[in-house]
């Protein structure tokens, strides 16, 4: 952590404000107000320089599912434990490198006088070791879901796919960009909304076409989108949604502004952000423009990312080389971080980053397969899971499978990630 702000000048810091009678458990808000305002005086007087990253991750570190509770000294949080593990949760939750987030168990736990990772017992240590290796294992399980679903998949249900598919006729394949209407709608409080596309309406078969994916994905059924919509021709940037936070007031742009982990704003999708917050935005676009904006349904969703195809990218079965970013693809931000909208090319619809770049969020809560899903377009947001969002088209460092117009994820509401973004629709007859 040689790199990093003094630690024993972070813990004064963090003390200092403890001082004033906050109440970290009910008073969060304050206490960012105070951090905010200590960090300058604390350049000044003691030269600890306090940089915006790190001042979001020590508030972060305050979501920590067992922080409140060592606040309050209820228990097992506050026995020998303490905090440990809040940098491991840091940096798998928030996408920060694990050197900040371990910084940040390390002043919390001083400032709170609690024991560090340093000071716990072997048997502590390795429980930690055992939870860290099992998310491992439940992550290599992951990536291997499409060869092991395959494998595990019945005879009978092998059959009936393969049945369904010959009654179907030839898939559809990949087609030339067609003509696209394109409009951005003005601000209210001045310039241009996101970039949106005219969809044209139609039916299509949804979920797993080709037999290599999820059971989530089945069975395949359906949909008709017959009324008339736009979608964001790209993922929201960073220079959209900045308008956004700006508007919000002065605090709120302080804390509410999403981090872009060092890779530039602009034309890069934004990210940092969650379920909750691109709804917020869509309701800011409706109030400026007077139309009608939201997250897009599932199965509009997928509709758009197979623009009139039924394999398992927009342009086919296989992922090729530079058309998508993703760990695999060929592109030069592949596992690296985010490529700049509209670095690939378009699908048929005129729609952009379909596949790969951030996960996007849809508006339907998960459910764990298709049986008596809507086959009008519409949202699908009862009965299900409701802790749980689902999430569409794979990111920079998923592998290609992630990325197939069939691909479905879950994602909690509240997280933020630098994995995760979204785009938007618009009802063109609300």
């Amino acid at each position: 952590m040689s790199d990093l702000p003094d630690v024993e000048k972070a813990v004064n810091l963090l003390k200092s404000i403890l001082s004033e009678g906050v109440d970290l458990a009910s008073e969060k808000r304050r206490f960012q107000d105070f951090l905010q305002d200590y960090a300058g005086r604390a350049l000044a007087e003691q030269g600890l320089k306090l940089e915006r990253r790190h001042l979001n991750v020590l508030v972060l570190g305050m979501r920590y599912p067992r922080f409140d509770a060592v606040v309050k000294g209820t228990g097992d949080a506050a026995g020998l434990a303490g905090l440990a593990g809040l940098g491991n949760w840091l940096s798998r939750q928030e996408g920060y490198k694990k050197g900040l987030c371990q910084w940040v168990e390390v002043v919390w736990s001083k400032s709170l006088g609690l024991a560090t990772d340093i000071e716990l017992d072997a048997k502590a240590k390795r429980r930690r070791a055992e939870e860290e290796q099992r998310r491992k294992a439940d992550e290599r399980a992951r990536r291997r879901n499409a060869q092991e679903q395959a494998r595990r998949r019945e005879a009978e249900a092998k059959r009936q796919e393969k049945a369904a598919r010959q009654a179907a006729g030839p898939r559809k394949v990949s087609r030339p960009v067609q003509s696209v209407e394109v409009f951005r709608d003005r601000l209210r409080s001045g310039g241009e909304g996101p970039a949106m596309v005219v969809l044209p309406t139609g039916r299509f078969r949804m979920g797993d076409l080709d037999g290599d994916g999820n059971d989530n994905e089945r069975p395949v059924h359906t949909v008709t989108i017959s009324r008339p919509i736009a979608m964001g021709r790209y993922p929201v940037t960073f220079e959209d949604y900045d308008r956004f936070v700006a508007a919000r007031g002065f605090l709120k742009a302080l804390f509410g502004k999403p981090d872009d982990a060092g890779w530039g704003r602009g034309r890069k999708p934004v990210i940092d952000v969650n379920w909750h917050d691109a709804r917020a935005y869509a309701v800011w676009l409706s109030e400026q423009t007077g139309k009608r904006y939201r997250l897009p349904s599932e199965s509009e969703w997928e509709y758009a990312a197979r623009a009139g195809t039924e394999t398992a990218y927009s342009w086919g079965d296989e992922i090729g080389v530079n058309r998508a970013n993703c760990d695999g693809c060929g592109s030069k931000w592949d596992d690296t971080q985010t490529a700049p909208v509209g670095s690939f090319a378009a699908n048929a619809f005129g729609l952009f980053d379909m596949h790969g770049n951030v996960w996007e969020c849809v508006e339907d809560c998960w459910h764990e397969n298709y049986e008596g899903a809507p086959s009008d377009g519409s949202a699908w947001t009862n009965g299900g899971n409701s802790s749980w969002a689902v999430v569409r088209g794979g990111s920079w460092t998923d592998y290609p499978w992630y990325l197939r117009s069939a691909g479905r994820d879950r994602c909690r509401p509240s997280n933020r990630s630098f994995h995760l973004g979204f785009r938007l629709v618009q009802d063109l007859n609300p």
